[in-house]
């Protein structure tokens, strides 16, 4: 992966992988309700759980994060190493925001950067983000297959 540009405010970056992808839709902004099911692909802790990619589901549990920081919000799917950075999709099939952290003294604290802090980041591109039209009336299951090409992994060195 080539890093294209970096958010060191919100310890974000935008990589350019060398393979095609399909771009996921994103939602023009962050307006999930806590309980509001959502879920992330990724590639938790690859040298242990291998390298095939997960799905990982889970609610909404606060608008905010540690804090009360207005960029994050809390959720209760688990992130590891190895897919924090995924995308966190909603119901309607919507990039809501990137996998970051988890509170680690505590479990199933874990948190997300909105997409509202994320758009900065790709506007600096020439290519504009994937259409924010989501896929209502499927289940996260089928959400999560429809999206399995859309997400690979990068070994950070």
């Amino acid at each position: 992966a080539t890093l294209l540009h970096a958010d060191h405010n919100n310890d974000v970056a935008l990589l350019k992988v060398d393979t095609s992808v399909k771009p996921i839709p994103m939602a023009p902004r962050f307006e999930e309700k806590r309980g509001g099911e959502i879920f992330t692909l990724g590639y938790p802790v690859p040298s242990a759980m291998g390298q095939g990619q997960k799905a990982t589901f889970g609610r909404v549990n606060a608008g905010s994060g540690v804090q009360d920081d207005p960029r994050f919000t809390q959720v209760d799917l688990p992130i590891q190493p190895g897919n924090s950075g995924g995308p966190l999709i909603n119901a309607r099939g919507q990039v809501v925001g990137i996998t970051t952290m988890s509170f680690r003294t505590l479990q199933n604290v874990n948190y997300a950067l909105k997409v509202d802090y994320i758009y900065p980041l790709l506007q600096m591109q020439e290519r504009k983000p994937a259409s924010t039209a989501g896929r209502s009336g499927l289940s996260l299951a089928a959400l999560s297959s429809l999206y399995e090409d859309s997400v690979v992994l990068v070994f950070a060195r």
